[in-house]
């Protein structure tokens, strides 16, 4: 499943929101996926305002961002 939110994110430009597992623990980001090359997911990253990779297998959960209007 998070294979294929990744991919409709790519096709359709749309922010995500994923669960990431990397050497350093486990971390909460919005990202908007950029390309997807040989299992590593290149993409912008909004909590380190930058450009960062991915690796697929640390991604354990994602999920559409909804934009919601306040007020």
């Amino acid at each position: 499943m998070v294979e294929f939110i990744v991919n409709q994110a790519l096709k359709m430009q749309r922010k995500i929101e994923i669960i990431y597992l990397c050497e350093k623990g486990i971390s909460k980001r919005v990202i908007k996926p950029i390309k997807l090359e040989n299992d590593t997911l290149e993409a912008f990253c909004f909590a380190r305002n930058s450009i960062r990779k991915f690796k697929m297998e640390g991604i354990l959960s994602a999920a559409y961002v909804i934009n919601k209007k306040v007020g």
